[in-house]
């Protein structure tokens, strides 16, 4: 019987995480074949539905200010719509987180803009 390699290959390229679940019991079941533990991009076997899930929001901290502490301060009363002492007082104790569950196109659109004033800013 000659199989066809480059379909077997599709096919099993197109598996849900089910059929491969399924897949993976027949081979450790009827022929003994044990998958081999594997890490993915520093991702333990455990927490595999890291890997699967995008993180959809962060948190926007404030890490250091390597700039113009002035200017820091200005953009940040500026976009989080503070007063001048607060904004100031949230520079002085970096590092503090600013704002926390934003969606990720707001997060990197207030970090590049932080990040262009002088600030040094982490998304978590």
């Amino acid at each position: 019987m000659a199989i066809n390699i480059e379909k077997l290959a599709e096919d099993l390229v197109s598996l849900t995480i089910k059929e491969a679940s399924e897949l993976s019991k027949i081979l450790e079941d009827k022929y003994g074949i044990k998958p081999a533990s594997v890490q993915v991009s520093g991702v333990s076997e455990g927490s595999k539905s890291a890997v699967v899930e995008e993180k959809n929001t962060f948190n926007i901290v404030l890490k250091s200010v390597s700039g113009n502490k002035l200017s820091v301060v200005k953009t940040i009363k500026d976009v989080f719509g503070l007063d001048l002492k607060s904004a100031k007082d949230l520079v002085d104790s970096a590092p503090k987180t600013l704002k926390e569950n934003v969606k990720k196109e707001e997060a990197e659109s207030i970090k590049k803009t932080l990040e262009e004033s002088g600030a040094v800013i982490e998304l978590s």
